[in-house]
């Protein structure tokens, strides 16, 4: 017995030993790489010796208070451009810096990933998708997903949802000036879920009919729930997050599960849909004429691999994708027109112009999308004041050294040490006055039609749909989506306007709903007339 307590606590201290001249070894060797590579601190948010504790009490008071873009707002005037904080897992470095961000995206890609504290806090609802892994994992994803992203939208398929989603705009109350008043949120929530899962699986939701399912419901609840407490796991991390959610954490791996299951039924659908088609083309002998229904993702994807899991795992993350961010797209183009009634007009000029009005009016074509400037611009702007991704970041793989963002002026290169994060918040980085001028916190379409303007201005600070190897596979089916859906909408609403005492007012200050994304706490309300 002696014996074995003796050679356990040997195995012990030779472990101890271990790490200690482990820790010592790192700890010299960064020390010498900050002395060579001329690396300079950058502020700190509270003391090193709290483990980060302050700086999660006030996200956290901040979220619940619905100010969270606004506190980091405040923390980038207070500390500048890129400073940090050290949680009690790792030190976290936050930057508003495009250059830092563009280093980290592009020229240091494979020194930093999405890493395993972002893959442990998605894992309960994407799993292994595209979103949740590095590495040859990632690599095979992106492989797996791009071609089927080379195809625009699917027009004349939209057009279907557009209508159904203005026939419920117009069912909504009238107010007193006889507008309808509406909030347009959740509807268009319901609209890109529609038109998602028509466009992923062949079969839509169908979620803005009148007759839902308590199935349709049950996901409809499940999902916007499990995004929020995958939020929160992202921010906080894992633990943290079963701590503060407590008893909530089963309700949170049953909404998964909701998850899981519908998205298994449209992907059992599917498989069932390629192995009737193949039966029938076998019963021909070959000489079938080949035909078959409308594209959908998932039919394309089976081509490629059959794993039931995967096919799960990556629908669920491109759904999740394709629905949110469109969505708010839109939801907060509505925002903004409804506040700016010279932009609304100017807009529908241009639209009425080309797809005429009454009954000449016709929906967009392809080209059409194209010469629809202004509106681009609308988009763009939108897309720079409310992008999809308000914070995003990347986990480092290993020590790496970066050009800048140290020193006083933030020109001094800093480290990066393994396991730590850097993230970027876009909101605020899209809000920078150094970079759009004196107005960037203003809602001005026209700044996109300026000389030295476009999609990589603001220094490269221009990041609604993130850069490098991990942009966005769906920006362009987006865009064309979004537009698409603007012109409809210009084409039947006369006016736009705001609803009183509805939804966020004049002069008060925003209130956010932060998730994986970001929408208005109260829902964007607005009064629209019929033309």
């Amino acid at each position: 017995m002696n014996t074995i307590l003796t050679t356990l606590l040997l195995l012990l201290l030779l472990h101890t030993a271990h790490r200690a001249a482990s820790t010592l070894v790192t700890h010299l060797r960064r020390r010498r790489l900050r002395r060579l590579a001329g690396v300079a601190p950058v502020p700190h948010y509270g003391s090193r010796l709290t483990l980060g504790i302050p700086h999660t009490l006030a996200l956290i008071a901040a979220d619940r208070s619905h100010r969270l873009p606004q506190f980091f707002a405040a923390t980038f005037t207070r500390l500048g451009n890129t400073w940090a904080y050290a949680g009690p897992q790792r030190t976290c470095t936050m930057t508003i810096d495009p250059r830092l961000v563009h280093a980290v995206l592009g020229a240091r890609f494979g020194d930093f990933g999405v890493g395993g504290f972002r893959a442990a806090a998605f894992a309960p609802l994407l799993g292994r998708g595209i979103f949740c892994v590095d590495g040859a994992r990632w690599e095979e994803s992106r492989a797996l997903l791009r071609p089927l992203f080379k195809r625009g939208a699917e027009l004349e398929r939209l057009e279907t949802h557009v209508q159904r989603l203005l026939r419920r705009v117009w069912a909504a109350p009238r107010g007193e000036a006889g507008r309808v008043e509406v909030e347009v949120g959740e509807m268009l929530l319901r609209f890109t879920m529609d038109a998602a899962t028509e466009w992923l699986f062949g079969v839509s939701e169908d979620s803005l009919l009148e007759a839902a399912d308590a199935d349709v419901d049950t996901f409809r609840a499940a999902f916007p729930y499990a995004q929020d407490v995958v939020t929160l796991r992202a921010v906080v991390g894992p633990w943290m997050a079963w701590l503060l959610t407590g008893r909530g954490h089963k309700k949170f791996l049953r909404a998964c599960k909701v998850c899981h299951d519908k998205v298994d039924g449209y992907v059992d659908i599917a498989l069932e849909r390629i192995a009737a088609q193949k039966h029938e083309r076998e019963s021909e002998d070959g000489d079938g004429d080949g035909r078959r229904g409308r594209y959908n993702f998932v039919d394309e994807l089976v081509k490629v691999t059959q794993d039931r899991e995967v096919l799960r795992e990556q629908a669920l993350g491109i759904l999740f994708a394709a629905r949110d961010s469109t969505a708010l797209l839109l939801g907060w183009t509505l925002y903004e027109l409804a506040r700016h009634p010279s932009v609304f007009l100017k807009a529908r000029s241009q639209v009425l112009n080309l797809l005429g009005s009454g009954a000449t009016a016709r929906p967009p074509r392809h080209a059409d999308l194209q010469t629809l400037p202004y509106l681009r611009q609308i988009l763009y702007e939108v897309l720079r004041l409310y992008p999809p991704v308000p914070l995003n970041g990347r986990t480092a793989l290993r020590d790496v050294v970066l050009p800048c963002g140290g020193g006083p002026a933030g020109d001094a290169p800093i480290l990066v040490c393994e396991g730590d994060a850097l993230q970027y918040s876009v909101f605020s980085m899209h809000r920078r006055k150094d970079l759009y001028g004196e107005d960037a916190e203003a809602f001005r379409p026209e700044r996109w039609g300026e000389t030295g303007m476009g999609r990589g201005s603001g220094g490269g600070g221009y990041l609604p749909f993130n850069a490098g190897p991990r942009v966005c596979l769906g920006q362009r089916k987006a865009l064309e989506e979004a537009t698409y859906v603007l012109a409809r909408l210009l084409q039947e609403v006369r006016g736009v306007g705001t609803v009183p005492g509805k939804g966020h007012a004049e002069g008060e200050d925003m209130e956010f709903k932060v998730t994986l994304t970001m929408s208005l706490v109260g829902g964007v309300w607005v009064a629209l007339e019929k033309a």
